[in-house]
């Protein structure tokens, strides 16, 4: 799985299943509210392989049901941002959505998953390097700030 974004697992019977074995890569996706019961089935935790991805919301899970994959969620490095990661560059922090209320999961302008995907990927739409999750944040439409223009002047002798 590549570039996704997965939201509320409880709507998937409480499990999410992803086979990752000795062909699944968890790849730049999205894993966010993961609540009431919701967990990863994997086949074998030693076997898992997520890496640049972001995981918010499990408050009231247990993210893993058959043990946690080794170094994940263990904060140890920086990623690119300088945001605080696992060994594989996995995020632990609020994506930052536009209105997740509403069913809008694209990312604001402030969310730490824009240029935090696996950089080996082909860049977003925008030339700039992957954003984790589904929807990319397209900085080519963030117009400058406008520079500051004088109100007033004068020339004072020297």
């Amino acid at each position: 799985m590549i570039r996704c974004t997965i939201i509320d697992s409880a709507q998937w019977d409480y499990h999410t299943v992803i086979e990752t074995g000795n062909y699944g890569l968890i790849n730049s996706c999205l894993f966010v509210g993961f609540q009431s019961q919701g967990t990863f089935a994997v086949p074998d935790a030693s076997e898992a392989r997520f890496q640049y991805s972001g995981f918010y919301g499990f408050e009231d899970s247990t993210l893993f049901s058959n043990g946690t994959p080794p170094g994940i969620g263990i904060i140890v490095t920086t990623n690119a941002n300088g945001d605080s990661t696992d060994t594989y560059y996995n995020l632990f922090r609020d994506p930052l959505f536009v209105n997740a209320d509403a069913g809008d999961y694209r990312l604001s302008a402030a969310s730490p998953c824009i240029d935090a995907g696996d950089p080996a990927l082909p860049p977003d739409p925008d030339g700039s390097v992957a954003d984790i999750g589904a929807y990319p944040y397209d900085q080519s439409a963030v117009s400058a700030p406008p520079r500051p223009v004088a109100q007033r002047f004068a020339l004072e002798p020297a």
